[in-house]
């Protein structure tokens, strides 16, 4: 599916373990721009010690890479997956994470080498990150040459965890909506479309205890997606 399934983030709180916890507000953004750069405002709450972010772009033909920064400093890539067919354009998913993130309302900044159609974004504020050791099990996964309606991963961690994620679906055949696996919660579902229209989802998954989790969605109209 897409849901790009990073980062599975650890928290110690006290002297127990415990899944980290989102807080604050998150920030949606969905724009049908074909833009080489996007700046999205975000605020990070006091007592947050993880921003996580998840993009979704799509274009009709080419390929393209994103950099990404939170207050001019870099979003460090944590998974990524493209998906691509012939009839349908290029889709990327992509997430990257910032460790003991300022606080307050700044920037987060989204450039591409090359302009895609499209862009959406997800960022999240989480509580109780290992920050030694953030990340447990992450993927990114897409399709080639294919028209899918799903995607999805299996990812394991043996302590208590956050998956966060999203998919993109590169122009929908008609009108679309995604559906997360059992266990997954979607957080913001929306269309980016312009020239080369995509859904675009992000949602997570928060676990007690350890174990393998299937992090997954299915898409109402097949396409390229990742």
């Amino acid at each position: 599916m897409p849901l790009y399934t990073a980062p599975r983030i650890l928290g110690k709180i006290g002297g127990g373990r415990r899944a980290p916890d989102i807080v604050g507000t998150g920030t949606a953004f969905f724009s049908s721009s074909g833009s080489n750069s996007y700046t999205i405002a975000h605020t990070v709450p006091a007592g947050a010690n993880c921003l996580a972010v998840c993009l979704g772009a799509c274009r009709g033909s080419g390929s393209y890479e994103p950099t990404v920064t939170w207050n001019g400093g870099a979003v460090a890539e944590l998974a990524r997956g493209t998906g691509f067919t012939f009839n349908r354009g290029v889709s990327l998913s992509w997430i990257g994470a910032v460790i003991l993130p300022t606080s307050g309302t700044r920037d987060i900044v989204v450039g591409f080498d090359v302009a895609p159609d499209n862009m959406a974004l997800y960022a999240v504020n989480l509580a109780g990150v290992d920050t030694s050791s953030p990340v447990a099990d992450a993927e990114g996964r897409g399709t080639f040459f294919f028209n899918f309606a799903s995607l999805g991963a299996t990812l394991e961690t043996a302590l208590p965890s956050l998956v966060f994620g999203g998919m993109s679906l590169a122009q929908p055949s008609g009108a679309v909506s995604i559906a997360p696996a059992a266990g997954v919660t979607e957080i913001v579902e929306g269309t980016a479309s312009g020239a080369a229209a995509a859904r675009q989802c992000f949602g997570y998954r928060r676990e007690g205890v350890g174990g393998a989790y299937e992090f997954a969605a299915t898409a109402s109209q097949s396409s390229s997606c990742s």
